[in-house]
C-alpha cells in the first residue's frame, strides 16, 4: 500500500490548511474569463497558480482559454528556464488595438 494519510489522524486545522493551499478543479477557467473580459494585455499564469510546472500551466491555460465563448485571439508563451519559467497568457486582440492607438 502507498503512503496514504489517514483522515482520522488529521486535525481540523491541518485539513483547513491543506484546503487553503490547494486549488480545486476548474479554478483556471474563471481566472482566464476574467482576464479576457478585462481587456488586459497579459496575465502571468505562474503568479496566479504558483507551484505548477510550466508545462502543466501551458496545457491547462490553452485548454481553458479555448473553452471561453467568443474568446479573443491569444497566445500562451513560456518565458524562462525550466525551474524559473513563467507562463504568460497574451491577449492578441488587445495588443493589436494598442498598436493601432500608437
Amino acid at each position: 500500500m502507498t503512503d496514504v494519510i489517514q483522515a482520522e489522524s488529521l486535525s481540523l486545522d491541518m485539513i483547513e490548511s491543506l484546503l487553503s493551499e490547494s486549488r480545486t478543479r476548474g479554478a483556471y477557467l474563471p481566472v482566464i474569463e476574467k482576464f479576457f473580459e478585462s481587456g488586459s494585455l497579459a496575465l502571468d499564469m505562474s503568479a496566479e497558480f504558483p507551484g505548477k510546472t510550466a508545462a502543466n500551466l501551458r496545457n491547462v491555460t490553452t485548454q481553458n482559454a479555448d473553452k471561453v465563448k467568443n474568446h479573443p485571439q491569444y497566445k500562451v508563451v513560456v518565458k524562462g528556464k525550466k525551474d524559473d519559467a513563467h507562463v504568460i497568457l497574451i491577449n492578441l486582440d488587445t495588443l493589436a488595438r494598442m498598436k493601432q492607438e500608437q
